[in-house]
């Protein structure tokens, strides 16, 4: 039972991000109209894509890269055995790729000038912007279990000795 409270959890954090971009890109609809959104997305998709969703999609599959190349060490191990590594395995992963979603968005509006593609593009930046925030934290988690996991490891070999 705790196994599928802990996947609802993870699925509501999921949602919940979508659900709050959805409701700042409506909050933003209310205070301009569709051109002006649009007209926007479009004129700043050079600019969003080369400062922003590249950047944060370079880091991220660097994070990426790094934590699944060290999943072969105790912490690693540790993490498994307390069914949390692959719950941050996908959180990187998804991380990845609302950037890679949102970096293709503003590249096809970028070369379409299309008013569409510019407002899709725009609804996916607002969810990078919330994602941005969750990859840190979820950054933050890991190195809070990181310390968690050297104190016990510490503990233990004092106990040895």
């Amino acid at each position: 039972m705790a196994f599928v409270k802990d996947k609802l959890v993870v699925l509501w954090a999921y949602l919940a991000e979508v659900i709050l971009a959805g409701l700042v890109y409506i909050l933003s609809f209310l205070l301009w109209d569709f051109d002006q959104i649009a007209s926007f997305f479009i004129k700043t998709s050079d600019s969003l894509v080369t400062k922003f969703t590249a950047i944060m999609l370079a880091g991220s599959v660097a994070f990426f890269w790094a934590f699944y190349s060290h999943s072969n060490t105790d912490f690693s191990k540790w993490l498994y055995q307390k069914k949390v590594f692959n719950t941050y395995l996908w959180a990187f992963l998804t991380a990845i790729a609302v950037f890679i979603a949102t970096t293709i968005a503003f590249v096809i509006t970028q070369f379409t000038q299309n008013k569409i593609a510019g407002i899709v593009s725009g609804g996916l930046f607002i969810l990078s912007v919330i994602n941005v925030f969750s990859f840190f934290k979820n950054i933050v988690g890991i190195m809070k279990l990181n310390i968690v996991f050297n104190i016990k490891r510490d503990h233990e070999k004092q106990k040895k000795e």
